[in-house]
């Protein structure tokens, strides 16, 4: 035991110096808090990539790794739970494929299949072999060997630290959901044995194994790991473009053709690589010290200048001033969007780092992946996200800009917070997806949907919400292949040509959150918004409740605050919110609870009645009102007394909601007025009664609640409207685009 502690004493002294050679940026304000100097995981992981016999590109990785952990839990620990993620690619039965093609998700033709390869385990310290095996708790699955336990010879006592040798090799797949090789290119991730996370046997977290949370590798859900410092050296093809999470320390020695170099990353919760022959390093440093003399005409300072003076801070306080170094892996044929990567980059950087602190890291890599391997596109890793354009791609489109926004957006919280994405998709998915869309309208305005016709790009923009283009049709991937009707060239050109019955929606131009709604009424009210990942109804009802659902519901909660306090205030009051939350919790993993006490505290709102109808009911949102008509009482016996009218308003969905309806009435010669009138939701129908003529009436005129399944049914007025005309007639047109683009979609 005595040597086994003096072993670990000596390479945790060992990985404190490299931490302060290589550690986190320092430059920032004292309020946001670093990432951990001694987290309780520390890797060590040598690795090379080779080619299999019989291929003629590398994609398997020789791998051995020394790993430390360290029981910062008050009880011993006995086993120690590893991801073996590669596994759920090595076939067809691996619970992750099984889930994918479940969920209409189809294998390339030249789908290769991959996986890791455990050669041995032992204890370094007593150089003994410890027994290992795979274990399918969360869904039974005999074939799926994701998760292993190791047992331990002795108990980890809490404070002590074990260390471990663990050798295995890695065969990437074709690159496909998030991982793999394709021709000169490799994106490795979720390639070596990754520790779970140790919550303790008192936790309250679902899906604990021996206070271990380690689940196995879910189509939907994503991960969740503890902090841990990386130092890790690969062996690569002499030639290739390389990065890394983390910096890469020293220059890289060649030899035979063969490259090592040695990265290292300090407090992050993963690793990931990238390695490839075409291409393209351009390099950019970003910070924000001092405003630049155009801030007034610069959204991303604007913003950042806002949010100074609305929370009563500073710059310097804000600790923006760091230096980041921003590394952009593009390929060739999209060299000519370079400045838009990196205006993108700029935005998130700025706009997230001003809404939930500074970015910690010196450094952040945005890889651009080949055409052939888009699949492991839109993903992020600590300090490295992967993203994914075409060529020619208008910037009205916002593509690359979504995805690069989008992903740099998880560094906070997937990363910096690093919430658990496998029990609360909505905590990093959904906030991610908020603020993008806040972040993207703030910075670029609305964005148009594309049509490519024989490489060209046409915007369009859709004026109605029905299925169809409106929400885009799901391949039919679903059909076996020899179900799939014949090809039909004509079919397949009207599929390609931009909609007749398009029109501009100039509306959506000033909410971003409208395609949000879209997104949440294709699968909504299947499932609670929580629910471990891999327990929904369906892949649609886990993607909605990832995404959309948590979107409309922090919108809601931000757009109550503007109706009770104005819109500067209320969203003074959200931004404090949600900083405060950012900030307590930075490096120390939050869950739901926290973010809600965050909002109770800071926004001086409850959002407990919200988040009880909104998340956790699984039903519908529904209201309509009936067109107002004569009240049944007259209003007194006094013939000249103006007349009452009468509006009701029904719920026809489970869910209830605070709900105003704004009547606009005329009493007699008098203008017209104005008036608010608020209905808390209970029961099935209530009565409004009003003195004069009503000319027009709306339900939720402020947007509050976007959930709402059917708006049309939700105003009324007393002038004729020509655009119910049109309206009809250019539905009746898409429904006939859309049984021809309908089947078009089969090809």
């Amino acid at each position: 035991m005595m040597r086994r502690l003096l072993a670990a004493c000596v390479a945790l002294a060992a990985l404190a110096c490299l931490a302060a050679a290589l550690g986190p940026r320092a430059d920032a304000a004292p309020e946001w808090r670093a990432p951990p100097t001694q987290p309780p995981v520390r890797y060590a992981i040598q690795a090379s990539l080779d080619t299999i016999p019989g291929e003629r590109e590398p994609r398997r990785i020789a791998g051995g790794m020394t790993v430390l952990w360290t029981n910062t839990s008050a009880e011993p620990v006995s086993s120690l739970w590893f991801h073996a993620f590669a596994n759920a690619f090595a076939d067809e039965k691996s619970t992750f494929i099984r889930e994918a093609k479940q969920g209409g998700a189809e294998l390339p033709d030249d789908m290769r299949f991959g996986g890791i390869d455990i050669d041995s385990i032992e204890d370094a310290v007593l150089r003994t072999k410890l027994e290992h095996r795979f274990v399918r708790d969360d869904d039974g699955n005999p074939d799926d060997r994701t998760v292993l336990r190791v047992a331990l010879k002795d108990p980890v006592e809490p404070g002590a630290t074990v260390r471990l040798r663990i050798e295995f090799a890695t065969t990437l797949p074709r690159a496909f959901r998030r991982m793999g090789a394709w021709q000169d290119f490799v994106f490795a991730a979720q390639w070596y044995p990754k520790l779970g996370r140790h919550l303790g046997t008192a936790s309250r977290t679902p899906n604990l194994r021996e206070g271990w949370y380690c689940a196995q590798y879910h189509s939907g859900p994503e991960f969740c790991a503890d902090f841990a410092d990386f130092d890790v050296t690969l062996k690569l093809p002499d030639g290739w473009t390389s990065a890394a999470t983390g910096v890469r320390d020293g220059a890289p020695a060649a030899e035979g053709g063969v490259r090592t170099e040695t990265w290292r990353a300090r407090g992050v919760v993963d690793f990931a690589w990238t390695a490839g022959r075409r291409s393209v390093e351009r390099k950019r440093t970003v910070n924000f010290r001092e405003p630049p003399a155009d801030a007034a005409s610069d959204p991303v300072w604007r913003e950042i200048l806002r949010v100074r003076d609305s929370q009563g801070t500073t710059l310097e306080e804000m600790g923006l001033g760091g230096d980041v170094e921003v590394v952009l892996l593009l390929q060739p044929e999209h060299l000519d969007q370079e400045e838009r990567h990196f205006e993108a980059a700029r935005t998130a950087l700025g706009m997230f780092g001003a809404w939930f602190g500074p970015y910690p890291y010196p450094r952040l890599t945005i890889v651009d992946p080949p055409h052939g391997a888009g699949g492991v596109g839109g993903m992020e890793y600590p300090t490295l996200v992967t993203t994914g354009t075409s060529i020619g791609s208008p910037q009205s489109n916002h593509r690359p800009e979504t995805v690069i926004v989008h992903e740099i957006g998880h560094q906070w919280f997937m990363g910096i917070l690093a919430s658990n994405e496998s029990e609360e998709a909505w905590l990093d998915e959904g906030l991610t997806t908020w603020a993008t869309a806040r972040a993207l309208h703030l910075r670029y305005g609305a964005s148009l949907p594309l049509t490519i016709v024989l490489g060209r790009h046409f915007e369009t923009e859709l004026p109605y919400t029905f299925p169809g283009f409106a929400e885009g049709f799901r391949p039919a991937d679903w059909l076996p292949k020899w179900a799939k009707p014949p090809e039909m060239q004509g079919v397949r050109l009207w599929r390609d040509l931009p909609a007749l019955a398009t029109a501009a929606a100039w509306r959506t131009r000033d909410d971003p959150m409208l395609p949000m709604r879209r997104s949440y009424l294709r699968g909504a009210g299947w499932d609670e918004l929580v629910c471990s990942g891999w327990r929904y109804a369906s892949g649609d009802s886990y993607r909605v409740n990832a995404y959309p659902r948590p979107v409309l519901l922090m919108e809601s909660l931000a757009r109550t605050l503007a109706d009770r306090h104005g819109a500067a205030e209320g969203e003074t009051r959200m931004t404090r919110a949600v900083r405060e939350y950012a900030r307590q919790h930075r490096f120390r993993h939050p869950t739901g609870e926290d973010l809600l006490r965050a909002i109770r505290e800071h926004a001086e709102l409850d959002p407990a009645p919200l988040w009880e109808s909104l998340a956790r009911a699984s039903g519908l949102l529904d209201y309509e009102l009936s067109p107002p008509r004569e009240a049944a009482i007259p209003a007194s016996s006094d013939p000249k007394a103006p007349p009452r009218t009468e509006i009701v308003v029904r719920r026809k969905g489970e869910v209830s909601v605070p709900v105003t309806l704004r009547v606009v009435r005329k009493v007699g010669d008098a203008p017209p007025v104005t008036e608010d009138l608020r209905w808390d939701g209970r029961g099935r129908r209530n009565t409004f009664v009003v003195e004069g003529k009503v000319l027009s009436a709306e339900l939720d005129p402020g947007r509050i609640f976007l959930q709402d399944a059917n708006r049309v049914r939700d105003a009324w007025t007393e002038r004729a409207d020509p655009r119910p005309a049109v309206k009809w007639g250019g539905q009746t047109l898409l429904w006939l685009e859309h049984a021809l683009t309908t089947y078009g979609q089969f090809l």
